[in-house]
């Protein structure tokens, strides 16, 4: 082969090897776990999901690889619920006070043992209510510490308020509005037993 011919098949193949997706961008990049080079830019392309699990009540956030959970649950991988911190089996010690009343209820503090059960996820229900045998009232979950409520018990008495819990402290703060249409004003401290 004539020395010339080599220089232009030299620089040919040169020419080839630079032109766009002839090079291995890939060659020499270690990619972190769940992570792919990308041949075209060679960059790493991390897949955070990949190794996420979030269970039958959420989804993988693409951007960071975490769970984002449906309403109701909460957790790593979503398998927890929001009324399990509620529903104590040992029960509840209520302190309530009344701090306003048009029917007659004398103001002050009055003690009960209400019990927690749950119904849905993000709904729990308290039966005996304010001291009342009769009294079911379900307590709305807003978030994994919070709850409202606004529901007629069998009696006709209407519960509406709302209060949090923080460890094993539940504050209630409702009214109870009675069948001929005068109410008390509570708010209360119950802690498990």
């Amino acid at each position: 082969m004539k020395p010339h011919t080599l220089l232009v098949s030299f620089v040919l193949l040169l020419a080839l090897y630079s032109l766009p997706g002839c090079k291995d961008k890939c060659k020499g990049v270690n990619c972190p776990p769940n992570g792919q080079c990308d041949p075209e830019t060679g960059d790493c392309i991390i897949d955070f999901c990949a190794t996420a699990n979030c269970g039958a009540h959420g989804t993988c956030n693409p951007a960071n690889g975490v769970c984002n959970c449906d309403t109701g649950y909460q957790g790593a991988n979503c398998d927890t619920t929001w009324s399990t911190k509620f529903v104590h089996a040992a029960g509840w010690s209520a302190s309530d006070n009344t701090t306003a009343s048009t029917a007659g209820t004398p103001l002050g503090i009055f003690t009960y043992v209400p019990t927690i059960t749950a119904t849905a996820p993000a709904t729990v229900r308290v039966n005996g209510m304010s001291g009342f045998a009769n009294s079911q009232i379900n307590f709305s979950l807003t978030s994994p510490t919070a709850f409202t409520c606004n529901q007629t018990d069998a009696a006709g008495r209407v519960y509406t308020g709302s209060g949090s819990i923080t460890g094993d402290t539940l504050t209630v703060n409702y009214t109870v509005t009675y069948t001929d249409a005068t109410n008390d004003v509570i708010t209360g401290k119950w802690r498990k037993n």
